[in-house]
């Protein structure tokens, strides 16, 4: 399996997790009991998976790739895109949006 592939394959897990908070989600808007276990676990997911195993990939690997191996353009929309929003996503998971207290 070429890298690309495998960075697309965890992309592939990350959607299904997406899709799968969604779906919870709304069963709980809908009455559903919740799960804190089951989103503890989601959480986890995230950070480790998402954050750190795949995104590190991508800054380390395919960044660095595309910055040796493209045009202007390209190393502009790297610099100032894709690292610039990566982090600042990263930021607001670790800093902001999962560290609020559960209550039920």
């Amino acid at each position: 399996m070429y890298g690309i592939d495998l960075l697309m394959k965890e992309h592939e897990n990350i959607v299904a997790l997406t899709k799968h908070l969604r779906r919870t989600c709304c069963a709980v808007i809908e009455g559903a009991d919740i799960d804190v276990q089951e989103f503890l676990e989601c959480i986890d997911f995230a950070r480790t998976y998402a954050d750190k195993h795949h995104h590190g990939k991508e800054e380390q690997i395919l960044f660095r790739f595309m910055l040796n191996n493209s045009d202007p353009v390209a190393e502009k929309l790297v610099r100032n895109g894709m690292l610039v929003v990566g982090r600042r996503i990263e930021g607001d998971i670790n800093g902001k949006l999962f560290f609020q207290p559960f209550s039920h």
